[in-house]
């Protein structure tokens, strides 16, 4: 929607991998630790959806990569 990503080193296509885009893992795991808030919000179903058919293998990995990189720029 827009070309903020353009030339950035990360690819807003991934959610995984050292060239995932961090706003999407962070989203992702963002959504997953509030879900239980974000749950009463008829709008976010949709969405909550999305975050159902991401297997728990991956959820886990998400998760695993957003704690690493805010330890990784806490540390720089």
């Amino acid at each position: 929607m827009s070309d903020y990503c353009k030339g950035c080193a990360y690819n807003p296509k991934e959610r995984l991998g050292k060239n995932a885009c961090p706003f999407n893992f962070f989203y992702w795991d963002f959504l997953d630790r509030h879900r239980s808030k974000l749950e009463s919000q008829g709008r976010m179903s949709f969405i909550l959806g999305h975050l159902d058919r991401i297997s728990p293998e991956e959820l886990e990995s998400i998760r695993q990569q957003a704690r690493e990189w805010h330890v990784q720029q806490m540390s720089a």
